[in-house]
């Protein structure tokens, strides 16, 4: 065999080589750290989502007699917790109207869209994400006389 053929040999074997190594190392890295990642985002996300629940309810029962639209700490405490988070987020009645929402129009339509999409259930909440859409969160929370709403929370899309 010629000296040339066979540094040529060696060199294609050391780039396969170098390639699978390179494949090998990206599929650990994006198995490994993804896991890591989305187990402490559920963590936090479950702490948060009782939060504020505990919060919700708590504005609720502090004025049982009021309606939701006219309670004052209720509206003040979405309308804050939104501007904290930089999501939209809005209270529904279990008959589907929304009384309180910390952003003015309509509710967005990704909100149908991510619905669609993979969804979590945690129990005590629902967590629906897209890939491109953002987050959102649906939490149950007690109404008076026994009935049952839920408080909304739609995070946009995060630019990295």
């Amino acid at each position: 065999m010629k000296p040339g053929k066979l540094y040529i040999k060696i060199s294609l074997s050391f780039l396969a080589v170098l390639f699978i190594t390179l494949i090998v190392i990206f599929a650990l890295f994006l198995v490994s750290p993804g896991k890591h990642f989305t187990t402490r985002l559920e963590e936090h996300t479950k702490t948060k989502a009782l939060i504020v629940k505990e919060v919700v309810e708590d504005k609720i029962r502090s004025a049982p007699t009021t309606d939701l639209s006219k309670n004052e700490q209720l509206g003040d405490f979405i309308l804050i917790f939104g501007e904290i988070l930089g999501a939209k987020v809005w209270l529904q009645s279990p008959d589907g109207t929304v009384p309180l929402k910390s952003f003015a129009g309509e509710i967005p339509p990704t909100v149908e869209k991510l619905k669609k999409r993979r969804s979590r259930d945690y129990g005590s909440f629902k967590l629906h994400h897209g890939r491109h859409s953002g987050f959102y969160a649906v939490i149950p929370i007690a109404l008076p006389e026994g009935e049952k709403g839920s408080i909304h929370i739609l995070f946009g899309r995060q630019e990295p």
